[in-house]
């Protein structure tokens, strides 16, 4: 999440100092039973959009500058 607003902020987006902070908190807030769109898409063996959303976030960062964090 630190990275992908990191990259956002290299690409001109103007986002709160606490965004991902903020983001993380909502998701820790939300029901266990909850599950995302990408986890029912694996569940019934649909293609992922992972490397596309994941790619492009790293992508973007090494345009930008932004290291990876692992």
């Amino acid at each position: 999440m630190r990275e992908t607003v990191a990259v956002g902020r290299a690409l001109g987006v103007a986002l709160p100092p606490d965004f991902a902070d903020q983001r993380l908190a909502f998701v820790d807030g939300l029901p266990d039973a909850m599950t995302s769109s990408m986890h029912h898409d694996l569940k019934a063996g649909k293609r992922l959009e992972v490397s596309w959303l994941s790619g492009g976030v790293a992508q973007l960062g090494e345009k930008t500058g932004v290291a990876r964090r692992r």
